[in-house]
């Protein structure tokens, strides 16, 4: 296995010290080349997020030059999200196997393939072959990043570093969603197709995970990659010895399949997960997404729907910001359960707004004078969805699950979430034709009504709490 390198800073370990030098101080870690390599392997959710909001600005062009179906829309919304089941499974086996580093960078070349399918094969087949080679390969990073991270950080501040993620992936739908204005796919798609090759030169030259290192058994590499994250003038020595520990406890259990269900913190620990992952997308946020343009047309708004769409965006951004400032303050729990409650009201808003709407088509001057309540509604909606049910299943992914089932676990959870991804995006045109937008709105309501209890009487708590101390509770 090729060895990563480590910046040069990590020569100053406690290995290369000389005899004579005085003995360091035990100072207190540092923090910074932690939210250094966080933030440069969650760029990664930044390129998931070009592809998410990629299909708002760009299926009315696709309506307007194609007449397309709904069938048609439907499917170039969601071949993305089937895409990114299609990569989880395998995603268990090159985690454990390559590692997350190699892992995440080994994703950047096909990325850059399936963007240039969208902008330079100008008919729907193409567009969905492209929307599925980007989604497969951004959706590798919802695993790999939220495991590196959770593997790198510190507890006091590991849930702030798995907040991150779902940053960098709403800047990546913000991002998208501005360079829609172009009203020009292959501009849009080529922009977007160059995006990989920057995440790929900023995440080079962080260190691979120790974790992963010394369960690979090269712990002369794991301690310099430990000794990077924490600061060459801390001690290293009782974490690494934790980590040995915490290895060696995990390599007396089998790492199967079978070992899910027959070990009971594994077994709860991937319930919980794949739990919390139902929530947050039968909560609808991908019909927010995919279809945040046509909705606001569909509201009548005054305001330019990919306007509209932006400032969603904006606040989206901003609602993560807040969430990741308070993760560590306030628990991941209590969070998820306000997430979901406040989107059940909002998504029960609109379904009464829609009512309204199709009660008055003729009336549509007035309408559309109410079309800011829409908008409004759905920012609530999604000012809720980024402080709790988007960004926390993804950053207590790491945290619930067993280290030795952690990369086939995680590929199970993140598969189950994009199959679902790929069935609420797909459905949503339909449901809407045949339904009503206004019935539709009121299912993913009760949904999220639904996925608050299951928050209150199942998921732990994790903050503050070590890897070790999560499994201990899980076991209880």
């Amino acid at each position: 296995m090729e060895q990563d390198q480590i910046p040069d800073e990590e020569d100053d370990n406690v290995e290369n010290r000389e005899p004579n030098a005085p003995a360091r101080e035990d100072t207190r870690s540092r923090k910074l080349p932690q939210y250094l390599a966080a933030l440069s392997a969650a760029v990664g959710g930044f390129l998931l997020g070009t592809v998410l909001g990629w299909s708002a600005p760009a299926v009315p062009i696709i309506e307007r030059e194609f007449d397309a179906t709904s069938g048609q829309i439907g499917l170039i919304g969601s071949l993305a999200t089937l895409g990114g089941a299609v990569i989880m499974l395998p995603m268990a086996f090159m985690l454990d196997k390559f590692g997350r580093k190699l892992v995440m960078l080994g994703l950047i070349l096909p990325f850059i393939a399936g963007w240039f399918v969208l902008a330079f094969i100008y008919a729907i087949p193409g567009y969905c072959v492209g929307r599925f080679v980007t989604g497969l390969c951004g959706a590798g990073y919802c695993v790999a990043v939220p495991i590196y991270t959770s593997e790198i950080a510190e507890k006091d501040i590991r849930g702030r570093l798995g907040v991150f993620f779902q940053l960098m992936v709403v800047l990546g739908i913000l991002f998208a969603y501005v360079i829609g204005y172009t009203d020009d796919i292959l501009i849009m798609s080529l922009v977007c197709g160059l995006l990989p090759i920057v995440f790929g030169v900023i995440f080079f030259f962080m260190p691979e995970s120790p974790l992963f290192l010394l369960m690979k058994e090269y712990p002369e590499q794991a301690k310099l990659s430990l000794q990077w994250f924490r600061g060459k003038q801390y001690d290293i020595s009782e974490e690494m010895t934790d980590m040995k520990n915490f290895i060696d406890e995990s390599k007396k259990k089998d790492s199967s399949i079978k070992e899910l269900w027959n070990a009971k913190a594994a077994r709860k620990g991937l319930l919980i997960s794949i739990g919390l992952m139902f929530c947050q997308q039968l909560s609808g946020i991908n019909v927010i997404i995919f279809y945040s343009v046509s909705i606001f047309k569909l509201a009548g708004s005054k305001m330019s729907p990919l306007l509209a769409a932006i400032i969603l965006a904006l606040i989206q951004v901003v609602s993560t910001v807040v969430a990741a400032a308070t993760v560590d303050r306030a628990g991941r729990k209590i969070l998820l359960i306000v997430s979901h409650a406040v989107m059940g009201l909002c998504l029960i808003g609109l379904g009464v707004f829609f009512t309204f709407v199709g009660d008055n088509k003729k009336e549509e001057h007035e309408s559309k004078s109410l079309g800011f309540l829409a908008l409004v509604a759905v920012g609530i909606y999604i000012c809720a969805f980024s402080l709790g049910s988007g960004p926390l299943p993804w950053a207590m992914l790491g945290e619930l699950l067993a280290p030795e089932v952690k990369g086939i676990a995680g590929s199970v959870s993140a598969c189950i979430n994009w199959v679902l991804a790929f069935v609420v995006s797909f459905t949503f045109p339909l449901m809407a034709d045949n339904l009503g937008v206004h019935i539709t709105f009121w299912i993913y309501a009760v949904l999220c009504f639904l996925g608050t209890a299951f928050i209150v009487f199942f998921v732990i708590e994790t903050k503050g709490k070590t890897l070790d101390e999560i499994q201990r509770e899980l076991e209880g």
